[in-house]
């Protein structure tokens, strides 16, 4: 329960923590992963994980029970928007008084995340990410002919 490592979290009897997963496939930074809502661990009392003692060097995994957990894509919604007037929800997460899980499913709000993503990129475009693009397709076509010149 306490690897000794300052990295590491120690865990304590009769004590619930909070945690959530994530899974990053092959993308870097912070995009492209999934997500877990958040679940509680408990040591010695019930929670949606329960850690439970063994003894030996081991633990005998055929007996220990398998968890499910509904990874979805979060999509990219800023702090700015989830605490905002258009966010039906931002007077409960101002006042840390509720959980995306009060409100939303896993699938439903991967569903908004990603539509909402969606939207944001019609609704404004990027025109100078378009002309930088096209002056630097131009640029290197540009120095493909000079160099086939000389």
């Amino acid at each position: 329960m306490d690897t000794g490592h300052s990295d590491d979290k120690a865990f304590q009897e009769f004590r619930t923590y909070n945690l959530a997963f994530a899974f990053y496939t092959n993308g870097t930074g912070n995009r492209f992963h999934y997500v877990t809502f958040p679940t509680k661990l408990a040591l010695d009392q019930p929670a949606e994980i329960r850690a439970v003692r063994f003894d030996g060097q081991d633990p005998d995994w055929n007996a220990v029970p398998a968890t499910e957990f509904t990874a979805f894509y979060p999509g990219e919604a800023s702090w700015q928007f989830l605490t905002s007037d258009k966010h039906p929800g931002a007077p409960g997460i101002r006042s840390d008084s509720v959980a995306c899980s009060t409100c939303h499913s896993p699938e439903g709000l991967a569903k908004l995340a990603v539509g909402q993503e969606l939207r944001s990129e019609k609704e404004a475009p990027r025109p100078w990410t378009w002309a930088g693009g096209l002056l630097g397709v131009l640029g290197v076509a540009l120095g493909g002919i000079l160099l086939r010149r000389s």
